[in-house]
């Protein structure tokens, strides 16, 4: 944990991002060992999803989020941490659900695109957006509400990216699957 903490003081940002693109990594070959295919342009996409994409938004969501319970525990103080939790669980799972999953299912087209060497066309984008959403957000809500509840109430905050990662690497497999359904 000490390099791991050292690491990510000096450099959190990068330090997220690469810890998302191993997590990816991880995710999608599970997901590939799973159903019996091999795609190395599949492992490259979900590499650049987690570096560019989740490692910048988790770095960047779990500050705001911090923030609103530092506000919360100030402008209330004698709300429960329980309480406080909750409604960062709230924020998280409503807000931060549906963005995150609006970002990645757009961000996984547009790096397949990328690393498939097609072309990119918005109106696709925006279909797989309305056809994948439902059935990503119930994948994010089966796993993502307990998470996050148990991250915010015992996970000092240094280590909720990194928890955050560990659950991940599951989740990722989950995520592959449904994107390349």
């Amino acid at each position: 944990m000490f390099s791991y903490s050292s690491l990510q003081q000096s450099n959190p940002l990068l330090m997220t991002m690469l810890l998302s693109s191993f997590v990816a990594i991880v995710g999608d070959v599970l997901s590939q060992t799973l159903t019996g295919s091999r795609d190395f342009h599949r492992v490259v996409i979900f590499a650049l999803l987690g570096g560019l994409f989740f490692g910048p938004v988790l770095h960047y969501w779990y500050g705001i989020i911090g923030r609103f319970g530092v506000k919360l525990e100030k402008n209330h103080p004698t709300m429960p941490k329980v309480a406080r939790v909750l409604c960062q669980v709230g924020l998280n799972q409503s807000v931060g659900a549906i963005l995150i999953n609006v970002g990645f299912i757009f961000s996984f087209y547009a790096l397949t695109c990328l690393v498939r060497g097609q072309t990119f066309a918005f109106s696709t984008a925006t279909t797989l957006v309305k056809s994948k959403m439902g059935t990503s957000l119930k994948a994010n809500w089966s796993v993502w509400p307990l998470a996050s509840f148990l991250n915010f109430l015992l996970v000092p905050a240094q280590y909720r990216v990194l928890f955050t990662q560990c659950v991940a690497a599951l989740y990722n497999m989950l995520l592959s699957l449904i994107a390349n359904s």
